[in-house]
């Protein structure tokens, strides 16, 4: 059989040159994901969209080492080298080569990790060789089975709509199955939930030993019926499908949760200077925390620590902890978005636009709420306005506003300009900003004038 070896190296390469070239041009389509930068959790997860390509590679090369030792026969005559040795002599050039593709394209994405504090995660790892290992014993089985014309087609079909169709329908527990969804992480700020990778690793695990299990049928001489054989792999299968069902029952259509603020690295900004009452008055600093390598050019503080300020010199009373995760505002704590690859002004955004929060839902006219919107992004214009200085423009992420709409908050966006160069509003206009913030969160008052 010294041909056939020679026949399965031969595969292994050509497809694992195949592969690697869809596997780069995948991998490189994610290069700018922005926010897989700086973080090791993120970098191994999207690396899991490779599994397309490597899952695929290992079902077509399984089919077609399933199809080669169908041909020579193996059940109907007794050999000397035993069953799983023949299969694993036959199957782990395959395995090998899908295995490098996956990670080539991790190492291609690493270098995106650059200052992450965190570390690869294992478990992720082996559940992607789970994965790779459930697709080449399914390819494997088709092999021993059906005609080589046949197989090979349907294992590869098998395997892209598997891992593709699992992932959007509406049964959560077969996302976690197929494991693709697990490339649906992650920012900095957020994590995987642990039970989404417990699921593929359970349901592609046990499901390749039940692959194995039920390939002896077309690998084991005997004259005696097959039908334990069939029995302990079908009971395999239905105890893995069980048991991750039951792992996932609980989680919701992505894996992906917020990590612990316990996490986060906190300090007080610096002494911060505000002005009322055309009187200097001094204010407790608000406390800002990041997680390890959240802030790597330590200027995101700085610009939370200026916008903060400004704010508060508004009269309008921010929250005195800032946590750069995505958090629920409370009336203590203000979640800002932050990632290692945004830019200050991006982050003052945030502050500004998780302070005032998204407008309320009211049951009202079409007309009415078109006021209420009105409202809303002439708010967080006037904001942006008045928390922006040459070093930290935010201007540009201002909602749109039409000539008109902009002609009616005229003075008001006038007033801006003056307390940018540290002086205070006026009372009309400090009035309607403190309005305009309640109409924002409450149905229950009533929108300024000229909103």
């Amino acid at each position: 059989m010294k041909h056939v070896w020679k026949s399965t190296a031969f595969s292994a390469i050509v497809l694992f040159s195949f592969g690697m070239g869809l596997a780069f041009l995948f991998s490189s389509s994610m290069v700018n994901l922005r926010y897989v930068t700086g973080y090791w959790l993120g970098v191994t997860a999207q690396s899991g969209l490779t599994l397309i390509v490597s899952a695929g590679i290992a079902a077509i090369g399984g089919a077609i080492e399933g199809s080669r030792l169908n041909s020579t026969q193996l059940n109907q005559a007794p050999h000397a080298r035993k069953s799983w040795h023949i299969a694993v002599r036959a199957l782990w050039p395959v395995f090998v080569a899908a295995i490098t593709i996956q990670v080539l394209s991790f190492l291609l994405l690493s270098t995106h990790a650059a200052g992450a504090n965190d570390r690869p995660s294992l478990l992720l790892v082996l559940a992607f060789f789970t994965i790779v290992m459930f697709h080449l014993l399914l390819g494997f089985n088709l092999g021993l089975r059906l005609a080589p014309a046949i197989s090979i087609p349907i294992a590869l079909i098998s395997s892209y709509f598997w891992l593709g169709s699992a992932w959007a329908v509406n049964y959560f527990p077969l996302r976690y199955m197929s494991g693709l969804i697990l490339m649906d992480c992650c920012r900095i700020y957020e994590t995987l939930d642990a039970s989404a990778i417990m699921t593929a690793i359970a349901f592609n695990g046990c499901g390749a030993i039940a692959f194995a299990i039920f390939a002896k049928t077309k690998l084991v001489y005997s004259k005696k019926p097959k039908t334990a054989i069939v029995s302990v792999a079908v009971l395999v299968a239905v105890a893995a499908f069980a048991v991750s069902a039951n792992l996932s029952s609980a989680l919701g259509p992505v894996p992906v949760v917020n990590r612990s603020t316990a996490e986060m690295k906190c300090a007080s900004s610096r002494h911060i200077v505000s002005w009322g009452d055309g009187k200097k008055k001094y204010s407790l600093p608000p406390k800002i925390c990041f997680f390890p390598g959240q802030d790597p050019s330590h200027r995101f503080a700085e610009s939370l620590d200026a916008v903060w300020s400004d704010l508060e010199r508004l009269g309008l009373r921010p929250p005195k902890t800032i946590l750069a995760t995505n958090v629920v505002v409370s009336a203590n704590k203000v979640g800002v978005v932050a990632t290692p690859v945004s830019s200050p002004a991006e982050v003052g955004y945030s502050l500004v636009s998780d302070f005032v929060g998204q407008p309320v839902v009211c049951n009202e006219s079409d007309a009415a709420w078109i006021k209420r919107d009105l409202n809303y992004r002439s708010l967080i214009n006037f904001l942006l306005r008045a928390t922006s200085h040459n070093d930290l423009d935010m201007t540009g992420f201002a909602p749109s506003l039409e000539p008109s709409e902009s002609k009616a908050f005229e003075s008001q966006f006038a007033s801006t300009l003056a307390f940018a160069r540290g002086g205070a509003l006026n009372s009309t206009t400090s009035e309607w900003l403190k309005h305009s913030l309640e109409a924002v969160r409450s149905c229950d008052v009533k929108l300024p004038a000229g909103s």
